[in-house]
């Protein structure tokens, strides 16, 4: 009979910045950076301060869901808190690796918004008659900024970012912006 290890117990606020600063990913592309950021800040601002002091091996599908609700108490939206499940999600599944936590407690638990969070409005792209009636109202300073944003499909922060080195004149013409700004 083959004997079962032990797990090596490790609190949640102990375990996170470590699980984050070497995590690679769950896949062959990797882990972007940015996504990291976005992790770091999930796992401090809405995982540590409620789950910290728990025992990585003791939180349970029911932690998860009471972590939900206290999340909508302090006012997080929807997409925050699918966000911070997302993160939480990912360092359970290295904690079962890594022989930390025996399951994923996050696996298989829905949430879903109660009626007090703010959903995200359904977006749509504007129809041609209203992208014209926009640009009529704009100041005339702002029209050539919205056309190009319009026609390229550049998100703003890809849009202050662009640099002359980025735009391709010629019978090809094309945009190519690597960067973006965002705070």
């Amino acid at each position: 009979a083959r004997s079962r290890r032990h797990l090596s117990r490790v609190r949640v606020s102990d375990y996170a910045p470590a699980w984050i600063a070497g995590y690679r990913g769950r896949t062959a592309r990797g882990f972007s950076e940015s996504t990291r950021d976005k992790y770091r800040r999930d796992l401090a601002e809405h995982v540590v301060p409620y789950l910290g002091g728990y025992w990585l091996d003791e939180v349970d599908a029911g932690d998860v869901r009471d972590w939900f609700s206290w999340m909508e108490g302090r006012g997080a939206s929807a997409t925050s808190i699918r966000n911070a499940k997302t993160a939480l999600g990912a360092m359970f599944a290295t904690a079962v690796e890594e022989r930390k936590a025996r399951f994923n407690p996050v696996r298989g638990v829905r949430y879903v918004p109660s009626r007090d969070v703010r959903l995200p409005r359904k977006r749509r792209p504007l129809t041609l008659a209203e992208l014209e009636r926009f640009m009529d109202a704009l100041p005339g300073e702002w029209r050539l900024f919205v056309l190009l944003l319009a026609h390229t499909g550049l998100r703003i922060g890809e849009m202050l970012a662009l640099r002359w080195g980025d735009v391709h004149l010629g019978d090809d013409p094309a945009l190519t912006v690597d960067d973006q700004v965002y705070q």
